[in-house]
């Protein structure tokens, strides 16, 4: 490759994991992603070497981690764990591209939110580490309804929120 000796324009976009509905001190199902495009000074468009700043800005929780450098497709991602905020409020996170050496921010900066539901009384998780396996969870409620992929709701309010068609998990 060509060396790049500056980076003119970042540009951010929300990739995944954005309006998801959590529960209190639970980590959503899925990471928060976005993308990054660099237009380098010599016209190139630059997907690695970014690094993504991330920070909850409304309510509480927490994050994996804070500063996080992009994949070879431009993406950078987080684990995000919901606070004990209350049923119904919104969780915000903010994701800035910043510059390599001062840490100063490049580029505008996207939100990101989680809304917070009533704590289940029960949840059931299945995960696995395999890519490209599909694993089906099944789960018989309290009245004799089995809740899975063709049925993902009963009447006692038991409900499957993900199928995990491809893996790793979870569902």
């Amino acid at each position: 490759g060509k060396d790049i000796s500056s980076c003119t324009n970042s540009i951010i976009n929300i990739y995944n994991g954005n309006n998801q509905i959590g529960e209190p001190n639970k980590k959503l199902l899925e990471p928060l992603e976005v993308k990054v495009t660099v237009l380098a000074d010599n016209g190139a468009y630059v997907k690695r070497f970014s690094k993504v700043k991330f920070k909850i800005v409304k309510g509480k929780g927490s994050l994996n981690r804070d500063i996080v450098e992009t994949d070879e497709n431009g993406i950078a991602h987080v684990d995000w764990t919901m606070g004990n905020d209350l049923p119904g409020e919104e969780v915000k996170v903010s994701a800035t591209v910043i510059d390599l050496v001062t840490g100063d921010e490049i580029s505008e900066s996207v939100t990101c939110s989680a809304t917070i539901r009533k704590a289940s009384d029960i949840t059931i998780r299945l995960d696995w580490a395999s890519n490209q396996t599909d694993l089906d969870l099944h789960v018989i409620d309290p009245n004799g309804e089995e809740i899975y992929f063709r049925n993902k709701s009963s009447s006692s309010g038991g409900y499957l929120d993900r199928d995990d068609l491809i893996g790793p998990g979870p569902e």
